[in-house]
C-alpha cells in the first residue's frame, strides 16, 4: 500500500474504493491485502478532514466514511464515490483507485483503466490525456496529473505564449506614446530632457500566462519526480517578465475567452484544479490539504456515453447524453436520463449507468428499488419500451445471464455489464448487437 517517498515529504498510500483505511496494526488474522494501513498521524489528518467537512455543513461522507470495526480494532475510514488523489496537511498522499473487477489483482492495471476512462470525462481537464502517459509504472497518480499538466504547457510553448497590449506609464529619456501633462509638470520642471508619458506595450504579462506561471510555481515544491521538477523549472524560464498570479479568482475572471486563446482552455482547467479554485473536491481551511478527486459515477457515465456516441456517428441512430426530457409532474421534476438513444430523431432506448457492484448474495442482485422506480418512470414518460441499466462487470456475472425485468404494462428493463478491462468499443458493440442496433463506421 505504501510506495516511494522523498525526504521531507509525506508517504504515498494506495487504496481502492470502499477498502478500509486504518491507522494502527490490525488484529491478527486480518489479511493485510484487504486493508490500507497508514501512519496514525495521517489517519488523524484524514479523520479531521472528514469531520471538518461535516462541521462546515458539507457532506463529509461524499468521499470518505467513518465508522468502527471491532475486527480491525477501532475506527475505520473508507474512500467512496470519488477517486484520485487526496493530500493531508503533512504532505502524505492517499491515492484512491476505483474498484474494478478483473483489475483486483493489479493496482497498476486498475490505474491504467482509470486514466483511460478520465480521457472522456466532460467539463474536466481529461480530454488531452495521452496514451503514452497511461504506462505509469510506479509513478504516483499526482505525478501523472502533474506530467499531464506539463505536457499541456509544453504544447502551449510550441504554439507560443499569448501576448497583449498593456498601458504603462514612465519617465523616459525619449518621447513615446502620449505625454501626461500632470506627471510632466510634477517630475520634469527641471529635467527638460525627460518625458513623462503613457504608452502601450505588447507584453506576455497577461492573466492566462500569470495563472500558468502560478501553477508551475505551486507544483515545483510539491512534485516528487525528478523529471517533473526539472521540466517545471525549464518551463518557468519561458515566463520571465510574467508576474505569477496571486489573487487567482480575479485572474480567472480576467481571462479572455476568444478563438485566439482557445489553446489555453485545457491548461486553465488544470490550473483551476491545482490552484484550488475549481477543485473537484476542494478542502478550504486546511493547511496544505488539496485534492484531485473525480466522481466515479460521472466518469463511468461519460466513458460509456461518449464512446457510444462515437460508434453511432454516421448512422440513423444517435446518443444524447443527459437529455432534458419531459417533467414528471406539470413543470416540476424534469427527467434527464444518462443516455437517450434515438433513431431518426425519435426516442427508442434509454441507457442508465450505475457505478455500483452487483452481487448474487442479495435479493435482486442489489439493484436499487428506487432505481427501478426511476426506470419505470422513464419508460412511461419517454414512451420507450426498452431500458437498459449499465453496471461495471462484477464477479460471478456475465451478459450471458440475460437479467431482465418486465413491468407487465409495456416497460422492460434489462441489465448489461460493462467489462472495463476490455476495449470499451468492443463491449459497446455487444450492447448494440443485443439491442439490434447497427453501429457506424467511425
Amino acid at each position: 500500500m505504501r510506495r516511494g517517498e522523498k525526504p521531507g515529504q509525506g508517504k504515498v498510500y494506495q487504496v481502492r474504493e470502499y477498502q478500509p483505511i486504518i491507522g494502527r496494526r490490525p488484529h491478527s488474522g486480518v489479511d493485510p491485502g484487504t486493508i490500507c494501513q497508514v501512519e496514525e498521524d495521517f489517519f488523524q489528518e484524514l479523520r479531521n478532514l472528514y469531520l471538518e467537512k461535516a462541521q462546515e455543513g458539507e457532506d463529509g461522507s461524499a468521499f470518505l466514511s467513518l465508522g468502527k470495526d471491532c475486527r480491525l480494532g477501532g475506527e475505520v475510514l473508507k474512500a467512496k464515490n470519488y477517486v484520485g488523489v487526496l493530500e493531508g496537511p503533512s504532505g502524505s498522499l492517499l491515492e484512491i483507485l476505483p474498484k474494478i473487477y478483473h483489475a483486483e489483482e493489479s493496482l497498476e492495471q486498475t490505474r491504467k483503466i482509470f486514466l483511460k476512462m478520465l480521457r472522456y470525462l466532460g467539463n474536466y481537464p481529461g480530454k488531452s490525456f495521452r496514451n503514452a502517459r497511461l504506462e505509469t509504472g510506479e509513478t504516483p497518480l499526482l505525478e501523472v496529473f502533474i506530467r499531464m499538466y506539463l505536457d499541456e504547457v509544453g504544447a502551449l510553448l510550441k504554439k507560443g505564449l499569448k501576448s497583449a497590449y498593456r498601458t504603462l506609464e514612465g519617465n523616459l529619456p525619449y518621447y513615446k506614446g502620449k505625454l501626461q501633462v500632470a506627471g510632466q509638470i510634477r517630475y520634469n520642471l527641471v529635467h527638460k530632457e525627460r518625458f513623462y508619458v503613457s504608452y502601450d506595450e505588447f507584453l506576455l504579462d497577461r492573466p492566462e500566462n500569470r495563472l500558468v506561471k502560478a501553477t508551475l510555481e505551486y507544483l515545483a515544491p510539491r512534485s516528487r519526480d525528478a523529471g517533473n521538477i526539472r521540466e517545471i523549472w525549464q518551463q518557468l524560464a519561458h515566463f520571465d517578465g510574467v508576474k505569477a498570479s496571486v489573487h487567482h479568482e480575479k485572474e480567472f475572471a480576467r481571462v479572455t475567452h476568444d478563438r485566439s486563446a482557445s489553446h489555453y482552455e485545457t491548461l486553465l482547467a488544470w490550473s483551476r484544479v491545482f490552484l484550488g479554485k475549481k477543485s473537484f473536491l476542494s478542502t478550504p481551511g486546511v493547511e496544505r490539504a488539496s485534492s484531485i478527486l473525480y466522481p466515479m459515477e460521472k466518469v463511468f457515465e461519460d466513458y460509456v456515453g461518449k464512446n457510444l456516441r462515437s460508434l453511432l456517428w454516421g448512422t440513423s441512430w444517435s446518443a444524447e447524453l443527459q437529455h432534458k426530457g419531459p417533467y414528471l409532474f406539470d413543470n416540476y421534476f424534469q427527467m434527464k436520463p444518462d443516455i437517450l438513444l434515438k433513431e431518426g430523431g425519435k426516442p427508442k432506448v434509454i441507457l442508465d449507468t450505475k457505478w455500483k457492484i452487483l452481487t448474487k448474495e442479495q435479493r435482486n442482485y442489489n439493484i436499487s428499488q428506487q432505481d427501478m422506480y426511476q426506470m419505470y418512470a422513464y419508460g412511461k414518460k419517454f414512451n420507450v419500451p426498452e431500458i437498459v441499466l449499465l453496471y461495471p462487470l462484477a464477479r460471478g456475472f456475465s451478459n450471458e445471464m440475460k437479467i431482465s425485468y418486465d413491468s407487465g404494462d409495456g416497460v422492460r428493463v434489462r441489465v448489461f455489464f460493462v467489462d472495463l478491462s476490455r476495449d470499451i468499443r468492443e463491449v459497446l458493440v455487444e450492447l448494440l448487437t443485443m439491442l439490434e442496433i447497427q453501429k457506424g463506421g467511425s
